[in-house]
């Protein structure tokens, strides 16, 4: 294999890994059954930081805009300020993302938290590129 000589001023070299870096199929069998598997077990073990309070945010305001525009959508009330039943509050994010997902919704509050799970799932070694 030949190797790459970057430039003194490149510091990242971004590829994209559907069919780069890894076969194409391995975002639909790999990454994506890890977020449906995973989670309510994520969300249950971040709740309280604030990058998931962050992502509940944008899927609420995203929640909400789907409303106002009449679209079908299982969950309408993510919102973790107006709970004080963690655990139901996490199942509405839950079924909210779950709906998104089953609809191949490419919303950036989806794909924020999608985001956020793959890199600590790839950082803990949970998931690992071929």
């Amino acid at each position: 294999m030949a190797s790459l000589v970057l430039p003194a001023n490149v510091s990242v070299v971004l590829l994209d890994i559907e069919g780069t870096t890894t076969p194409i199929t391995f975002v639909k069998d790999v990454l994506f059954p890890y977020i449906r598997e995973h989670l309510e077990e994520h969300l249950s073990a971040h709740w309280e930081e604030d990058e998931c309070k962050q992502d509940v945010q944008l899927l609420k305001k995203q929640a909400e805009e789907d409303a106002r525009q009449h679209r079908a959508c299982r969950v309408h009330s993510v919102d973790q300020t107006v709970h004080t039943d963690e655990e139901k509050a996490i199942r509405e994010v839950v079924d909210n993302v779950l709906w998104q997902m089953a609809a191949d919704r490419k919303t950036t509050a989806l794909k924020q938290l999608q985001g956020h799970m793959w890199r600590t799932a790839y950082m803990s070694g949970k998931i690992k590129g071929e």
